[in-house]
């Protein structure tokens, strides 16, 4: 089961632009998955240049659809969540996540103005 979780978490990875990686300041790559978990991916993200306030963690996990579910989790804040998104959307569903409105429209102007839902911690 251990190398199934990798194989997707690797997949992942491999699926997300390493130029938004980069631009993200992505870093501490892990696998996730086992114990009734859904495999995926988390990592660790800075912001980027103009939204540093835009830190947190990033976990996409394979759904039972084979769609992704996105979560974005910042301190003291509500976590951000997007649930079966296709493979060929992720990139642009981080963008939504981690970049302005403004260069969203500039990169991919069909996926601006999509919501994506709050889910409160508490």
């Amino acid at each position: 089961m251990e190398d199934y979780n990798k194989q997707v978490a690797q997949t992942i990875k491999g699926q997300i632009s390493k130029f938004q990686l980069m631009c993200y300041a992505a870093r501490d790559f892990r696998y996730v998955g086992g114990d009734n978990k859904l495999p995926g991916l988390r990592f660790t993200v800075s912001g980027t240049s103009v939204l540093k306030n835009r830190k947190g963690t990033i976990e996409i996990l394979l759904n039972g659809a084979d769609l992704y579910d996105i979560t974005f989790s910042r301190k003291n804040k509500d976590d951000v969540v997007k649930k079966d998104v296709y493979a060929e959307d992720l990139n642009g569903f981080l963008d939504i996540l981690l970049e302005t409105e403004e260069y969203q429209k500039n990169i991919n102007p069909n996926i601006v103005g999509v919501k994506l839902v709050e889910v409160n911690n508490g």
